[in-house]
């Protein structure tokens, strides 16, 4: 799977939680005990070597994920971006797209929700998670708005100074939480989410893998 990612230059996401550390890449290179991705985000902190660090891809309908270290950094390639070596991941977890990762959102992430469904709203659930391909958000008892599976909405998300709409529909609910299907960004059996959404995620996995160490 790396070599065929390395071939396609496919995109990634680098995260060293330890640093407060997070780019964008593309693979770049394989060898027989490292994989080496270009950084294209604008890097202003050296990646320290032998640090943690988390890569996150899609590739045929699939999430995939691995963990490994930092083995070298700062090799330019010819386009002028700094090349990321890291140790062979010794397991890389794949998930189809209707079970992308969830990234939990901790209690003290500033992320506001508001959605819009069934003619009513804008209600301000909590995001209990979230993926490319949805969320699950819950509701007080005395807050619910009592919507049905099926039931299209909107959902407006804002972390500091990124906003985004994602339109999509109620797909499950138990009891006061509810799963909700970004349906609109789903295309030709792939999902392709704004890059607005994006980094919102991310933002939100690095909280989470920060308040993992503590």
């Amino acid at each position: 799977m790396l070599a065929t990612s390395c071939d396609a230059l496919l995109s990634a996401v680098v995260i060293l939680p330890d640093f407060d550390f997070t780019s964008h890449a593309r693979f770049a290179e394989l060898t027989d005990d490292s994989v080496s991705l270009d950084l294209v985000s604008d890097v202003t902190d050296e990646p320290k070597l032998l640090a943690t660090c988390t890569v996150s891809f899609y590739r045929e309908g699939r999430a995939h994920i691995f963990i490994s270290s930092v083995r070298e950094f700062g090799r330019p390639n010819a386009g002028g971006f700094p090349r990321l070596v890291l140790r062979l991941p010794k397991q890389i977890v794949g998930t189809d797209v209707r079970e992308t990762f969830r990234v939990p959102v901790v209690e003290s992430a500033p992320l506001e929700v508001a959605l819009t469904a069934g003619g009513g709203g804008p209600y301000q659930p909590r995001a209990l998670d979230v993926s490319l391909g949805g969320m699950q958000l819950e509701f007080s008892a005395d807050a619910d708005p009592d919507l049905a599976v099926g039931t299209p909405c909107s959902v407006s998300l804002t972390l500091a100074k990124a906003v985004v709409e994602l339109d999509g529909e109620i797909r499950r609910r138990s009891k006061h939480q509810y799963g909700v299907f970004f349906s609109g960004i789903l295309k030709a059996g792939e999902l392709r989410p704004p890059d607005t959404y994006r980094a919102i995620i991310i933002a939100l996995e690095r909280l989470w893998l920060n308040w993992k160490k503590r």
